[in-house]
């Protein structure tokens, strides 16, 4: 008899449209946040259009209901980005940063962000691109 996989907490999707109401949502809930904590100048958040860039990879987490059908999107938990800054070449590994980083403030403290985090830096390492947090970088777009 073989185990059978534990079930996976998150649904992790990559997100192209940047369209559902949910995600448009926990965007605006990430951009309100970063403009009231930080001054004007250190607000370094994409927006919509920002995260529609070629070179950004958008990721969501979605927990999904137990009895799930085929087209259930389920709640959205978090989301987070990887912005490639310099691409992969033969000789030498590109260069990016992890963008928008956020759980809903309904969601905190339950892996959803451990998981956005692990897909992004996995996705990194396949890519050949070291990462950097947004608040080291020299881009601030």
């Amino acid at each position: 008899m073989t185990a059978e996989a534990p079930p996976r907490r998150f649904h992790i999707r990559v997100d192209r449209e940047l369209t559902n109401p949910q995600v448009l949502s926990l965007l605006d809930e990430h951009l309100a946040g970063m403009r009231a904590a930080s001054p004007p100048e250190c607000v370094f958040a994409l927006d919509l259009n920002g995260l529609r860039r070629p070179e950004i990879t958008f990721l969501t987490a979605w927990r999904l209901p137990a009895d799930a059908q085929p087209g259930d999107e389920g709640e959205l938990l978090a989301m987070g980005a990887l912005k490639e800054l310099t691409p992969t070449t033969a000789t030498e590994g590109g260069h990016g940063e992890l963008k928008s980083m956020r759980t809903s403030a309904r969601h905190l403290r339950q892996g959803a962000a451990q998981a956005i985090l692990t897909e992004l830096l996995t996705l990194a390492r396949e890519r050949g691109v070291c990462v950097r947090p947004t608040h080291l970088a020299h881009d601030r777009s």
